[in-house]
Parts: C-alpha cells; structure tokens; sequence
C-alpha cells in the first residue's frame, strides 16, 4: 500500500483523506495515539530504526499509526449460536494475549502487537523511500533491504498470530463437549481505515459421546477432532496401514477416538503448561498421525512438545475404532524407554511415581550439569531429547519440587543392594557346595 504525499491545498484531495487528515490534526489530544507512539519509538530503539522513524514527516508518522493492527470481536458464523457476551470476552481475551511478552528476541522478549508495530513503521517507510528520493543505485538497494524486512516480519507476524489465536479457542474449547474453530475474515481496506484489521469467523464443532466395551466395562469416548485454518475442522481418522499385520479388518482408516482417562492423564502429566492447553498438544499429535509402534501388544503413538518426544499416547483397537486409552510419559514403564530406564537405574514401578518421574515438570527444571549420572541414565535409556525443553517458549503452571540428589542416593543404593544380593547369594552357594561335599 503506497502512502502518497497529501497536498491539503488542493481540491482533489479526497473524503477519506480528509478524514485522515482531521485524525491527524487531533491527533496529540488522543491518548491512544500517544501511547501507540511512545511504544513505538521504543521498539524502533530496539530493532535500530529509530533514526529513520525520526526523520518522518509528522503525517508520516501518524500514518504508522493508522496501518495499526486491530483485532476485532470475533463473529458467530450463519447457523452458529454463540452469545455476543462470549464473542466480546474472547476479542478482550485476544487483544490481550497479542500484547503479551511472548515471542523471544534478543536476550528478551517481544509481543505480537510490538512485532505489528514495527512492521507498519518499515511499510511506511519503504513507501517514503520510493515516493521521496530519487531511485539511485543506493537507494534501491536500500528499498529491497526494507522489502525483505517487511516479507520476513509479515510472515512470522501472521504465523505468531494464527498459533496464538489457534492456542487460545483450543484452551477454551472443550473435547467432550464443543470444539471452536475460526476462519480469518478478509478485511475491506477502505481509504479512511487502513489497519491490519483481524476478523475471526467462530464456528463450533459439536461433541457426541459414544459409548465401547474397554476391558469388559463400558467406556465413554470421543472423537478428536482436526482444526485447519484452510478446511475448518472434521474428524480425524488413521491409516490402517500404520497399525501393521494386527489390524486384520477390511477399513483403509479408522476414525480416532479418546477416552476421558486419556485426557485426565494428559493434563495430569503434562503439568507444565497453563490450563486447558492440553487441548492444542492433543489436536497437533493427533491431527496427521504418521507413526504407530506396536510394543507390548499395544499401539503406541509418539507425542511431541516442541518437536521432542516425550511420551506416548496408548490405543486399542475396539470395534473397527482406533480408541487412545491412556497417556504414559516417556519414562513410564511398558514404553520402550521407559523400561530401558528402569533397566540402567533399578528402579521399580512405584518409584516413578514416588519421585515424580511421571511429571514433566520434573525434568522441565532437571539441571544436567548438576546431576550429570541421572542425565546419562536418561540418554542410555533413549529419552537424552526430553532434557532440551526450552524455558523461553513455554508457559508453565506451578513446578513440581523433586530433590534429585536424593533420587541419585536412591538409585545408587539400588545397585549397591543388588550388588550386597548378589554376594550373599553367592555366599549361600558356596555353603551349600560345602555341605554336598562334606556329605
């Protein structure tokens, strides 16, 4: 969008510049504006285009302001009832998580709306280059230098975004009951408001509970649903072929389905995350499954927090329905890992759960320098990868408090008595030999 010079003299100038115009000239008696500017210069001191931002035009830098990002209410879709009460508390809630200090930069952190900022000073700016100075050599490199800092911003400010509003109606969802997803609503660009305005079209998905026969007990389960920006959202299903040669029925998928232990353990377990979040962990490891291990006479399916793998979703198969019973973490026993650690370590099941090992929290703060022999546990057992979770881009509830030097203490005992075991019973035998003999 070229932001051309307004010669206020002339009578061509038009309607909506007027308005603009007349923005502008009240400008400094709105406070809006005020703090909007304050904030930005601070931000532009950050990224070093202070300078640049300085030597605007006073219209020019009112119009960074008005290129603004505004996120508006979101809007029920034709046939969907959603209170205009809850539309107008989830726009507050969205204005407010965009502002947030989330995103990493530098040795500090940035929010969406700053990172918006900045982007609508540099498509100001490139607009002045091009309108302003004369398109020398120099000059022109300069306005490609700002044409790629405008691509780059606007391609992770749009992803910041969509995951952020994404996160949020997953967390205010509810997978048993009714499941919100969004469409983006394109914005008219009129010639007197030329915002980044963010429209959200809310639709629900609704839950029905079904009802199967898990370990001769009737269970409720429900299916999990699939949320896409381009498609909306529909109901997940899974190649049959991952499931191997134990899956002998005639369907080509299987639609998934889960069951509410399944969701009770994965909040439980996963206890580092604010909540209700589980909600997003359980739609990004369910929505393209491409993995199925079979261990144990169970399917395992590999779940992921950041790309790191750190524990399993555990299914049956009931009635041509591919049902997730449960949550194990990584260390928990029947996952390979987990009984690989039980193997290097000695410990037994209850001592999992007594040491908080079945808690993610417990290794989100593990210190490997501290306890470097737990950490080689960890790695010879396959599950080193659970020890990279990044402090920065996690949102934690309250953490678990787990004295790791008396886990070490314990474990090493472990072996000392299987060692102390294993002598004595050698002593027994050697009596035992001396009795033979003497006989």
């Amino acid at each position: 969008m070229n932001i051309k010079t307004v010669n206020t003299k002339t009578e061509k100038t038009t309607l909506g510049m007027k308005n603009i115009l007349n923005r502008l000239n009240n400008a400094n008696k709105n406070p809006r504006y005020r703090y909007y500017k304050e904030r930005l210069i601070h931000n532009l001191k950050r990224f070093g285009a202070y300078e640049e931002y300085m030597g605007l035009s006073d219209i020019d830098k009112y119009m960074v302001y008005e290129l603004r990002m505004v996120i508006n209410d979101p809007v029920a879709a034709p046939g969907h009832v959603i209170e205009k009460r809850l539309l107008r508390s989830f726009g507050k809630t969205l204005r407010s998580e965009v502002r947030k200090n989330s995103l990493p930069y530098s040795d500090t952190k940035i929010s969406i709306y700053d990172l918006s900022m900045v982007y609508s000073f540099f498509k100001v700016y490139c607009s002045v280059l091009e309108r302003e100075i004369a398109l020398d050599e120099e000059t022109k490199e300069e306005i490609e230098a700002v044409s790629e800092t405008l691509k780059t911003l606007s391609k992770q400010m749009n992803v910041f975004l969509y995951y952020t509003i994404y996160n949020y109606f997953a967390s205010v969802s509810d997978i048993t009951k009714e499941i919100y997803y969004f469409t983006l609503k394109p914005s008219k660009e009129l010639e007197y408001s030329m915002n980044m305005s963010v429209t959200l079209i809310l639709r629900l998905l609704y839950q029905k509970e079904y009802h199967v026969k898990i370990n001769n007990n009737k269970r409720p389960v429900y299916r999990t649903p699939y949320v896409s920006l381009q498609s909306g959202a529909e109901w997940n299903s899974i190649d049959s072929s991952l499931l191997g040669k134990s899956y002998t029925g005639e369907y080509k998928k299987l639609y998934l389905y889960i069951q509410s232990h399944a969701l009770n353990r994965i909040s439980e377990r996963i206890d580092i995350y604010e909540n209700n979040y589980s909600n997003s962990l359980i739609w990004n490891n369910t929505s393209s499954i491409k993995k199925v291990i079979r261990y144990k006479e169970n399917y395992l399916v590999p779940f992921k927090v950041l790309g790191i793998k750190i524990g399993y979703l555990l299914a049956e198969i009931v009635d041509d329905k591919f049902i997730i019973t449960t949550f194990l973490l990584i260390t928990h026993f029947d996952t390979p890992e987990g009984d690989r650690f039980k193997k290097v370590t000695g410990l037994g099941f209850s001592d999992i759960s007594y040491w908080k090992l079945d808690k993610l929290s417990t290794f989100r703060t593990f210190d490997s320098e501290k306890y470097p022999r737990i950490a080689d546990y960890l790695v010879r057992a396959g599950m080193g990868d659970i020890l990279k979770l990044s402090r920065e881009h996690i949102n934690t509830r309250d953490l678990q408090n787990v004295d790791l030097k008396q886990l070490m203490n314990y474990i090493i005992k472990g072996h000392l008595s299987d060692k102390i075991q294993e002598k004595n019973m050698m002593q027994k035998i050697q009596q035992v030999q001396e009795v033979w003999k003497n006989q």
